[in-house]
């Protein structure tokens, strides 16, 4: 029998499989919808609904336990701060335009500001996330599973921290510069990725999971690179797929 009591035994036979690329005789299909009766906790004030730790638990403990899970859905928290999280986690200032949307807007003015970016627990974007998250891991046993921020990915970063028509030139004009500046990013999402899972590993539920919802029996995040249709794909080859590397 499966250990893993948010996994009743067939899902977690169904999603290894699939992890491990075996036939499937129909679809993994994870689907979740709140009940009909849910009520929330409710804010009309964004800055709270952002920022208001004690809020946003609250909320969401609500949320997880007034949802019905159909298919190979589980209860999760995805830690949502706005799928520029990690941008704002390294100094860009964000801006909350409504309860689904957070802008990151650029730090620097060039290329240099990425080399001078490094990765601070006390930065008010990231200490909130890490509090956020060390509070829903310390509720989660046998309750859901804790999903990490959104890191992004490293053009999206790039294209954050300084404007975006500047990396996109950049691109074109400097490369090997770019290069560098992914490495050095790459160690700093590395080392929040390390960070955060530590904190979510105080849950004890086994497995991992990302903010797509998909369970993993290891570790697992699904990365972002929206501003990757903006390159050639020589481009996204040097500068988007993730490097072998180890934190």
């Amino acid at each position: 029998m499966s250990q893993n009591h948010l996994l009743p035994e067939w899902k977690e036979t169904r999603l290894r499989n699939w992890w491990a690329g075996g036939k499937q005789s129909t679809p993994c299909i994870a689907a979740s919808i709140l009940k009909d009766d849910a009520k929330l906790p409710a804010t009309k004030n964004l800055d709270q609904f952002w920022t208001d730790i004690d809020f946003i638990i609250e909320r969401k403990m609500a949320e997880i336990e007034q949802t019905e899970y159909y298919g190979c859905a589980v209860p999760l928290h995805y830690v949502n701060q706005g799928s520029s999280a990690m941008a704002g986690v390294l100094g860009c200032p964000l801006e909350y335009i409504d309860m689904e949307t957070v802008w990151a807007h650029p730090r620097g003015e060039s290329l240099e500001v990425a080399f001078e970016t490094k990765l601070d627990k006390n930065q008010p974007v990231y200490a909130r996330i890490r509090e956020i998250t060390r509070r829903s891991a310390a509720l989660a046993k046998d309750h859901h599973f804790v999903a990490a921020f959104a890191l992004e990915g490293m053009s999206d970063l790039l294209g954050a921290l300084y404007p975006l028509e500047s990396f996109l030139m950049d691109t074109l004009d400097c490369p090997d510069d770019i290069r560098r500046a992914v490495e050095h990013l790459n160690k700093l999402w590395l080392a929040a990725w390390a960070d955060i899972q530590q904190i979510i590993a105080a849950s004890d539920n086994p497995g991992g999971i990302g903010w797509a919802g998909v369970w993993a029996p290891g570790s697992t995040f699904p990365l972002q690179e929206d501003v990757a249709y903006n390159l050639s794909p020589d481009q996204f080859r040097n500068f988007c797929l993730p490097r072998r590397t180890t934190y």
